[in-house]
């Protein structure tokens, strides 16, 4: 019999319980990983007066993380071609949560900005690998709206993270451990984040590697297997690939350079991204970095200094408009000749205060 295009067989599965456990396992992750992007920005600011965190240490801090992403997400991108995307997945989403537990538990600030590099090195691995994971997963005519729809979990986790300061931090909890050591509210605030990408590991382990990159290193039954897999999960324990008349399959769109791999690392890496710099392939790159770009700005920039706006907003009296109040706020700083720390968070919990236009 025949070689049956991949494609066609997941035409055949169609979008079943497997795809809908890896969508829910991949939003979960995508949760996490924006949980750890721009959630740090509110716990950086609850953690001022802990951590002694001045205006310049906050820029190496959020620096730092976005530092570390920018630095080895080309790499996580070659490895999940190399050892395959779960188990890229997998490996580095537990290191990730592994070592965002740990920056909690920091004493003071150069120890917690050594973690949360670290952090901002194991995240790209999950946040780049869920997308090809989840697409390699569903059929062509549904790839692009399951992905769009499993991306709206990087809106649910810019509310997610204030939802959960606006609960946590009013209560001031402050548990002595040591000394001047304590666990305070930023720290439960960080740990409250990694929920989503614990729900997550769970959900994904069960699942097998995907089939396209198994594929794509000549594993063509380990392939099989996992379409076997996801033919049970979807049709039922008695529907197998041969009943469906599926006894080989074939990936007609792989890349012939793939299957001998260059033994030089560095070629390996550029046979790997020289499709990018190609064709119509180089517009959409520079359209996906376009939009990074802009969410990031925002999304970092906004819960950063928004809390702050809202803190000098406090304690103005008259009704005024946001540049008079950067204005005031700077001539008493100047006054004082210091700077004012901003060492709580209960005014996120405060009524909104209104600014004129």
């Amino acid at each position: 019999m025949a070689d049956v295009d991949i494609d066609d067989v997941f035409n055949t599965l169609g979008f079943g319980r497997m795809q809908l456990i890896i969508f829910f396992g991949c939003a979960m992750q995508q949760f996490y990983v924006t949980n750890e992007q721009f959630g740090i920005s509110l716990i950086t600011v609850a953690a001022r007066c802990e951590l002694n965190i001045g205006d310049h240490h906050l820029s190496w801090l959020m620096t730092a993380g976005l530092m570390a992403q920018v630095c080895t997400s080309h790499y996580m991108g070659y490895k999940s071609d190399e050892i395959g995307r779960r188990k890229l997945l997998v490996i580095t989403s537990t290191l990730t949560m592994l070592t965002s537990f740990i920056s909690s538990l920091m004493p003071e600030f150069w120890s917690f900005l050594v973690m949360r590099f670290i952090v901002g090195c194991f995240l790209t691995g999950p946040g780049m690998a869920l997308l090809t994971y989840m697409g390699e997963f569903t059929k062509i005519k549904l790839r692009p709206m399951v992905l769009n729809f499993m991306c709206y979990s990087v809106g649910v986790s810019m509310m997610y993270v204030p939802a959960s300061a606006m609960l946590i931090l009013p209560y001031e909890i402050n548990l002595k451990i040591s000394g001047d050591y304590a666990i305070s509210g930023w720290r439960v605030l960080s740990m409250t984040n990694l929920l989503p990408g614990m729900i997550s590991l769970f959900m994904l382990l069960p699942m097998p590697e995907s089939p396209k990159y198994y594929l794509s290193v000549q594993k063509t039954q380990e392939a099989l297997d996992a379409l076997e897999m996801c033919c049970r999960y979807n049709k039922g324990k008695n529907v197998t690939l041969k009943s469906l008349g599926i006894e080989s399959v074939t990936q007609s769109n792989l890349r012939r350079d793939s299957l001998v791999p260059d033994k030089n690392f560095f070629r390996r890496v550029w046979q790997d991204t020289k499709p990018l710099l190609q064709g119509s392939n180089v517009r959409y790159m520079l359209i996906v970095i376009g939009i990074m770009f802009l969410m990031f700005a925002t999304g970092a920039v906004l819960t950063v200094w928004m809390p702050r706006v809202l803190k000098m907003t406090s304690e103005v009296e008259d009704s005024m408009v946001l540049c008079d109040v950067l204005k005031e706020y700077a001539a008493q700083n100047a006054s004082t000749g210091v700077s004012k720390l901003i060492c709580s968070l209960p005014f996120i919990m405060a009524a909104p205060v209104w600014l004129d236009s």
